[in-house]
């Protein structure tokens, strides 16, 4: 741990982390708005350990967001031209209703598998902001300066 940085900076940090979490209030984009917030209030207080932080866990929810806006799109793309094949084949073909299953599948287990890694990264981020370190989210673009 590193006795340097405040134990209320690291608590900033930790709640950057933690802030992504609001996924789970059903608010659009209140993963994103947390971390936001939260970026501003600690860049205004001149703490750079929690500004650090807060700067990557808003870079990883934009990451985050933009991906499942994305992973939307290509779902309702799928679940579109499995409706599409039924209509034009209707009974005759078992192909197209089961091609629309086995989309749907995909499309929700990944989903599922994007959010379980979302919360696995907040939590991992928010323990090492608690222990004083650095905390690299995987895959995150930095849009944040």
């Amino acid at each position: 741990m590193n006795e340097t940085i405040s134990s209320y900076e690291r608590n900033w940090a930790m709640c950057s982390h933690l802030l992504g979490l609001l996924i789970f209030t059903h608010i659009p984009f209140a993963n994103v708005i947390g971390p936001l917030v939260l970026y501003i209030q600690v860049r205004g207080e001149k703490m750079p350990f929690a500004t650090e932080h807060a700067k990557a866990a808003l870079d990883f929810q934009i990451t985050f967001s933009l991906a499942m806006i994305v992973w939307f799109i290509v779902g309702f793309a799928i679940v579109g031209a499995g409706v599409a094949a039924l209509a034009v084949n209707g009974d005759r073909d078992p192909g197209p209703p089961l091609a629309l299953i086995a989309g749907l599948f995909v499309l929700v287990s990944l989903l599922l598998l994007g959010v379980l890694a979302n919360v696995v990264c907040c939590i991992l981020g928010a323990i090492a902001a608690s222990g004083g370190h650095r905390f690299r989210y995987p895959l995150a673009i930095p849009f944040v300066r």
